[in-house]
């Protein structure tokens, strides 16, 4: 970004966090579940790109971590996550994913969630959070995929002239899997796991639409086009 649209950014993000609560979200449940189960935080340095008020990062920290650091491109998120109790090993600075202030190969697991989407290269952020990752460390990340039903709506109103912001995000990339996933390979990072949250069919008349529950057997199958994914990728240890 130049510097006067990063300012921009900057203050842009700065206004919706004064407005918006970050701290839930049926990703961070999708996460959990991948790291609990290969037990990825007890002991590891951990980096959590675009936290927001900094839940998330307060659980990693209390789940075992070694130290967590949050950060966020907004000042005022990171001003409301220093707010807040936190515990000696989790910390908060401000931080751009795009060009990320630590040195190569600093943490053992990066978690990224829902924010690619909301920078102006999401490649290169994907790339700044595999340099920072040491070999053997693990990426999980979480964006919107437009590859569902939630992308063909959002398709349908900008043609028909009615807009779409994403909750007054100001930049709303289109995400979709499929190119997510270019994006993590050209970082030279080894895909382990892929997986998928909530399935909305809009219905005129009712906020927020349908939610639908496949069973697991055929979430198995339908999770490539679910609203929200997880790309769960490692570097290579050589």
């Amino acid at each position: 970004m130049t510097e006067r649209r990063a300012m921009h950014a900057k203050d842009a993000y700065d206004e919706w966090h004064r407005c918006h609560d970050t701290g839930n979200g049926p990703w961070y449940s999708m996460v959990s579940a991948f790291i609990d189960a290969r037990g990825l935080v007890q002991g590891k340095r951990v980096l959590e790109a675009g936290c927001g008020s900094g839940d998330y990062a307060r659980e990693l920290g209390a789940r075992g971590a070694r130290s967590v650091i949050g950060e966020d491109f907004s000042p005022v998120a990171i001003a409301q996550a220093n707010d807040r109790p936190n515990a000696d090993n989790v910390s908060f600075a401000v931080g751009d994913i795009q060009q990320i202030a630590h040195q190569t190969a600093s943490f053992d697991l990066v978690i990224s969630c829902e924010t690619i989407e909301h920078v102006p290269n999401p490649r290169l952020a994907i790339a700044e959070l595999a340099r920072v990752l040491t070999p053997g460390g693990w990426l999980v990340l979480t964006s919107p995929n437009y590859l569902s039903i939630f992308g063909l709506h959002r398709a349908y109103r900008q043609l028909a002239g009615r807009g779409w912001d994403e909750g007054g995000q100001p930049i709303a990339n289109w995400t979709m899997l499929p190119r997510s996933v270019k994006w993590v390979n050209d970082a030279r990072l080894r895909i382990e796991a892929l997986d998928g949250v909530l399935f909305v069919v809009p219905v005129r008349g009712r906020p927020g639409g349908l939610q639908l529950n496949p069973s697991p057997r055929v979430h198995r199958w339908v999770r490539f086009f679910a609203q929200h994914v997880m790309i769960a990728a490692r570097k290579p240890s050589v």
